[in-house]
């Protein structure tokens, strides 16, 4: 009575690691990532860029660290559009960018710096006391007689 009891408990574990393994394989590989680092044109890298990723079906961000590295993983399969902004660069698209089921994809940018206007300064001026045309001093004597 013990070996029937065995054989059915046998049974249903290896039935029951079968299903497992199948919701496992099943869950798995339905996200992919995109990955890269950020420099400027000098190949420096650029901290505190904000990421973000939009499609359709969905949208995330995320921000750049010390070594301008930035990582989104958990995106579904799409064709995602990326935008890179930090003050001070000039911000920077990248259109279809499509991602597929468990892919890892490396997109490095490299940002320009952004030439502003941050005020002016008005300059005025006026003649000067010296007059750089003469050379000598010049005096006026009057003499009168009586």
């Amino acid at each position: 009575m013990l070996k029937p009891f065995a054989r059915l408990a046998a049974v249903v574990v290896l039935f029951s690691m079968l299903v497992a393994g199948q919701a496992t394989r099943t869950l798995a590989g339905t996200t992919g990532s995109i990955h890269g680092t950020i420099t400027d044109t000098a190949g420096h890298p650029v901290a505190g860029v904000q990421i973000t990723v939009a499609a359709p079906s969905f949208s995330n961000r995320t921000t750049s660290d010390a070594n301008g590295f930035y990582a989104l993983a958990g995106l579904p399969p799409d064709t995602y559009l990326l935008t890179f902004t930090r003050e001070g660069f000039q911000r920077q698209q990248v259109a279809g960018v499509t991602l597929n089921q468990d892919q890892n994809y490396a997109l490095s940018i490299q940002l320009r710096a952004e030439v502003r206007t941050i005020g002016r300064v008005p300059v005025r001026a006026s003649t000067s006391l010296v007059q750089p045309s003469t050379t000598a001093d010049t005096y006026t004597v009057h003499i009168s007689c009586t």
